[in-house]
């Protein structure tokens, strides 16, 4: 049988048709990883078995074709690994499993992305990835800290963190151990670049985050809680910790919830209507700059360190705590 006179030619861009070419800018244009998806299916197709009964038929043009399939599969395959890395590895999600992290942290490695890292979101493991009976034994927690301390010291550029996920803090009533693991790690480490903290959907030990925010306050300028519950008293001591020890430039704070009396309390619940606000514009009189905060029905939010001192402490005086500073004013504070 006479062999095909095209066979080992290159294709002439001028016989290229503009289908053609639309199709090919389409399929560069995929995310990586949706490529790297398609091409990893061809370690199962090496010798298919429908290759032999394609053969018998003679059909040499089908062959040639799935010839040419499997060839552009492998070329994807060999690119799209450096291109997802490129690509994808700014900003990160984990889950916080043992055996997550280490897959992470062996891609990252392998890639010598680590350094290219900025920003990390861990959330919590499938369901799968559960111990048997769903406890988290002494094993389990040292397994996850230290697979933790090895991924957080490697990455030595990373600005920002969310922890997002972990728990239903509607029926939890105790910290994540994977959650006291990772606040626990990274108060060890002490990212130096890190500048913003996200805690959501969780219970948290107020000690354990006032511990972790006070080694942070160097860099820290950006903080912000959601669904976010204090299991060891009340909410106020935070408030009044970030409020005098910390030096952010924005603080956010949406359904922060603690245990008073034995009853869970949502700061700010009762203090305005539903759609009510109170809200404050201020300029620096040094600086010139504006801040600013808004207080509304159980969240707020503000913008300059002053601002963000004033905020808190009229939530304070809102909240009729003990802690609040009657002393704290606009005056005080250069606006």
């Amino acid at each position: 049988m006479a062999k095909s006179k095209n066979k080992g030619r290159r294709a002439n861009p001028a016989s290229i048709t503009t289908v053609q070419r639309q199709q090919t800018i389409f399929l560069d244009a995929l995310p990586c990883e949706v490529i790297g998806m398609i091409a990893s299916q061809m370690s199962y197709a090496k010798e298919p078995s429908w290759r032999y009964e394609v053969e018998k038929k003679g059909d040499k043009e089908e062959n040639a074709g799935l010839s040419a399939f499997r060839l552009t599969c492998k070329t994807l395959n060999d690119s799209s690994q450096y291109e997802w890395a490129r690509r994808h590895t700014t900003s990160i999600v984990v889950r916080l499993s043992t055996a997550d992290i280490q897959l992470t942290t062996s891609v990252l490695a392998n890639s010598g992305r680590f350094a290219k890292v900025k920003s990390v979101n861990f959330v919590g493991p499938k369901t799968e990835d559960l111990p048997d009976g769903g406890s988290f034994t002494v094993k389990h927690t040292t397994e996850l800290r230290l697979s933790l301390e090895g991924f957080v010291r490697k990455l030595s550029n990373i600005e920002a963190v969310e922890v997002n996920a972990l728990q239903n803090v509607y029926s939890a009533s105790a910290p994540s151990p994977r959650g006291s693991s990772l606040l626990g790690t990274l108060e060890d480490v002490n990212p130096s670049k890190l500048q913003r903290l996200q805690l959501s959907d969780g219970v948290y030990s107020a000690a354990t985050v006032h511990s972790l925010l006070g080694e942070l306050k160097a860099n820290l300028r950006f903080f912000k809680v959601d669904r976010f519950e204090i299991c060891d008293g009340n909410a106020h001591s935070t408030l009044a910790f970030v409020r005098d020890e910390l030096l952010l430039d924005e603080l956010q704070m949406t359904a922060v919830r603690s245990v008073v009396d034995s009853e869970k309390y949502t700061l700010l619940h009762d203090q305005f209507d539903m759609g009510g606000r109170e809200s404050k514009w201020l300029r620096n009189r040094a600086t010139g700059n504006f801040e600013r905060y808004t207080i509304g029905n159980c969240w707020f939010q503000a913008q300059g360190k002053g601002a963000i001192k004033l905020a808190l402490n009229r939530i304070l005086e809102l909240e009729g705590s003990d802690l609040y500073d009657p002393s704290l004013t606009k005056g005080s504070l250069g606006f």
